[in-house]
């Protein structure tokens, strides 16, 4: 069990840091050890609609206890590879939304400001 844990919490954790590739100006940084894994955010409300965005797709994360802008992926040691996709698709599609959100409100503060 602890080396499907080692092996699967590797994937995940690359899978994840593929993820953040795309999206430099929301991620700081994954990190993980095993099945235990932390995702840290440039922002706090960052985080925060990932989350809810997660949330939405049925997947649960929560932040950490000490960093607001670090959510924690904690799944069980017999997660499946196949799982292990769905939550990767799950969150690049919340980053997505996320990053669609941030740019209308960006725009919608230049409008603001030209007026």
């Amino acid at each position: 069990l602890a080396d499907r844990a080692a092996k699967n919490g590797a994937y995940f954790v690359n899978a994840l840091k593929q993820v953040a590739t795309e999206h430099p100006s929301l991620i700081r940084e994954v990190r993980g050890m095993g099945l235990l894994i932390g995702v840290e955010f440039t922002d706090a409300d960052i985080a925060a609609l990932v989350i809810a965005g997660l949330f939405q797709r049925y997947i649960l994360a929560a932040y950490t206890l000490n960093n607001p802008c670090v959510i924690r992926f904690e799944p069980p040691l017999i997660i499946e590879r196949e799982q292990i996709n769905q939550v990767v698709d799950a969150f690049s599609q919340a980053l997505i939304d996320c990053s669609k959100l941030l740019s209308s409100l960006e725009t919608a503060q230049s409008i603001t400001h030209q007026t």
